[in-house]
């Protein structure tokens, strides 16, 4: 369960928070980065830490109300958390698989493509005008534009969908072409080094999995031990599997018994079959060592 306090409250406030009333009074005063983030992103649900206090301090000259809540099991932060193990635990594998090696070729190109589009933007537009701008609105400006694309995405999204569409699978094909056209990585230091990049991302996903530091600290610990246990460990275990839980052999029957040496007889005939019409049997050979030719020459005839 998290905690959230929801303010009843007109647009013209300010809200500051942190551990003690200490801290919230020092970011209410000074003119950082919170301040700006708290014009900008005014938001009115405020999630808060569980397991930690938290001080909040509100300003306003209006009339407000507050009610603190609390909400569900966040599901993206179970998602976060499972992903991130499973990354953790299959980065060996992935990183020797081919098709994982093209999905994150085509994933990168579109990535790219999209920086390469900034990129060629940029040398269009003047270097006077963006030093400009930056001057005119500043931090400020910036960060307004950059929330109001966050809170026009999905506005933006559903409505230019069909080109998005498009250009996510016109860049997809092409970097796949290009992933396709150079292999997969061969070498075992560059999969090595996957295997590490997909490691960390793994462990990263699982430090912010949890609301709780100590949690997720504690669960990379015991997931760094589980990998990097000693082979003794596992040899122990298999000998006290063996020994204590040992498999269950199910015997067959003697139908079962006649059934089967009657099928993999007759596989085994067709393999050898297939085997003697092939290029790689020296006929000749073989027949000179035959006692009876026609009996061989009639096997091989057999459709």
């Amino acid at each position: 369960m998290s905690p959230m306090l929801k303010l009843n409250i007109n647009d013209d406030y300010s809200v500051s928070y942190g551990d003690n009333a200490l801290e919230t009074e020092a970011s209410a005063s000074s003119f950082s980065f919170n301040i700006i983030r708290n014009k900008l992103f005014q938001n009115k649900e405020i999630s808060l830490l569980p397991f930690n206090s938290t001080c909040v301090r509100i300003s306003t000259t209006n009339d407000f109300s507050v009610q603190l809540r609390t909400k569900g099991i966040e599901i993206w932060l179970v998602i976060t958390f499972g992903l991130g193990i499973l990354m953790f635990a299959n980065a060996d594998h992935w990183s020797q698989n081919s098709s994982f090696h093209y999905l994150m070729g085509t994933v990168l190109g579109i990535i790219f493509s999209v920086l390469i589009i900034l990129f060629l933007i940029s040398r269009m537009i003047s270097k006077k005008v963006v030093t400009a701008a930056f001057l005119l609105s500043g931090v400020s400006g910036m960060l307004y534009t950059f929330h109001w694309f966050y809170q026009n995405v999905f506005l933006l999204t559903k409505e230019y969908w069909i080109s998005l569409l498009v250009y996510l699978t016109v860049t997809g094909v092409l970097s796949f072409f290009l992933s396709y056209r150079f292999g997969p990585v061969t070498d075992i230091r560059s999969k090595k080094i996957l295997c590490w990049i997909i490691q960390g991302l793994g462990l990263f996903l699982v430090f912010h999995g949890t609301q709780l530091t100590e949690v997720s600290s504690a669960a990379i610990i015991i997931i760094l031990a589980v990998y990097n246990r000693p082979q003794c460990l596992d040899n122990f275990y298999k000998r006290f599997k063996y020994k204590y839980f040992p498999r269950k052999h199910r015997f067959l029957t003697e139908e079962e018994y006649i059934t089967q040496g009657a099928v993999e007889t007759k596989i085994a005939l067709e393999k050898l079959r297939e085997y003697c019409r092939s290029p790689d049997c020296d006929h000749w050979k073989v027949v000179n060592k035959l006692s009876s030719p026609k009996r061989f020459t009639s096997f091989i005839l057999v459709s």
